[in-house]
C-alpha cells in the first residue's frame, strides 16, 4: 500500500492544464458536430457557389458554429502543450498540438468569411441580377410572368445563371453573367409562344455545363406535290451560352 502522503503518478506535468484542453475541445467538437449536419453537401465541387448560399438560409449561424469550434481548438491546443508529460510525447504528438493550435486560426477566417462576407455579397449580388433582369423585361416591353424559369451553370464562370422564357424570348441573367452587368437573349423560331412545349436544362456533353433544351412544334407548308396542306413537326432544339452568347447548336 501506497501511504496516503505519497503523491500519485500523473500522466502530465500539469494535470490542471490537460483537465481544461479537454473540457474545452468538448466544447469545440459539440459546436462543429451540431453545426455539420445543416451545411448543404457540395455541388459539383468545393467552391461555393451563390445557389447554395443564397438557398441556405442558415448559412451564417451554421459558419459561425463552426468558426467557433475552430478558435476554441487554438486555446486547447495551446493547453494541452503546457499540460505536457503524455500529452506531448513522443515528439509527433507535441507536433500535432502545435499543428492544430496555430492550423485551426486559418480554417476560423474561412469560417468567418463564409459565415459573414459570402452570405452579403451573394445577397447584394441577387438584388443585382433582379435589376438586370428587370432591365431585360423593360427593354423588352415584358410585363407577364416567364413561362419558364429555371437555374443552372450555363456559362463559363462556374457559377449558376438564370435562364427564363417570356414569350418567345430566351434570357440568360446571373450574378457573374457579363460581370452581373448585362443579359443575353434570343428570340425562339416558332410561329407563336403557345408552340414551345418545354424548356430544360441538360449536360449532354459532358463538360459539366449545362445547355439549353427547347421543345416544341414547327408549322411550315406541304410542297404542293405531296397535295399542299399544313404540316406540324415537333422538334427538340439545343442552345448554349458561347462567350455570354445564347447560340443554337443542335436541332432535331
Amino acid at each position: 500500500m501506497r501511504p496516503d502522503s505519497e503523491p500519485r503518478p500523473t500522466m502530465f506535468r500539469e494535470p490542471a492544464s490537460a483537465q481544461a484542453g479537454g473540457y474545452v475541445l468538448a466544447v469545440a467538437c459539440l459546436l462543429v458536430a451540431v453545426a455539420l449536419p445543416f451545411h448543404p453537401p457540395p455541388d459539383g465541387g468545393f467552391d461555393e457557389k451563390p445557389s447554395i448560399l443564397e438557398g441556405t438560409p442558415l448559412w451564417g449561424p451554421i459558419h459561425i458554429a463552426i468558426a467557433a469550434g475552430f478558435v476554441l481548438c487554438v486555446p486547447a491546443g495551446l493547453l494541452m502543450l503546457f499540460a505536457g508529460g503524455k500529452a506531448i510525447q513522443p515528439w509527433p504528438a507535441a507536433l500535432s498540438w502545435a499543428s492544430i493550435a496555430v492550423g485551426m486560426v486559418f480554417f476560423s477566417g474561412v469560417a468567418l468569411i463564409n459565415g459573414w462576407v459570402m452570405h452579403f455579397l451573394v445577397a447584394k449580388g441577387a438584388r443585382e441580377t433582379d435589376l438586370v433582369y428587370a432591365a431585360f423585361k423593360k427593354d423588352r416591353k415584358i410585363s407577364s410572368a416567364a413561362k419558364f424559369d429555371l437555374v443552372g451553370d450555363v456559362d463559363d464562370d462556374f457559377n449558376p445563371e438564370r435562364v427564363a422564357l417570356h414569350d418567345k424570348d430566351l434570357v440568360v441573367v446571373g450574378t457573374f453573367f457579363k460581370g452581373g452587368t448585362g443579359y443575353s437573349y434570343i428570340t425562339l423560331s416558332f410561329d407563336k409562344a403557345s408552340d414551345i412545349t418545354s424548356v430544360m436544362l441538360r449536360e449532354v456533353t459532358g463538360d459539366k455545363k449545362f445547355d439549353i433544351i427547347v421543345r416544341g412544334v414547327l408549322h411550315s407548308k406541304a410542297p404542293k406535290e405531296a397535295g399542299g396542306g399544313d404540316v406540324d413537326r415537333e422538334v427538340e432544339l439545343v442552345y448554349r451560352v458561347v462567350n455570354g452568347n445564347i447560340k443554337r447548336v443542335f436541332g432535331a
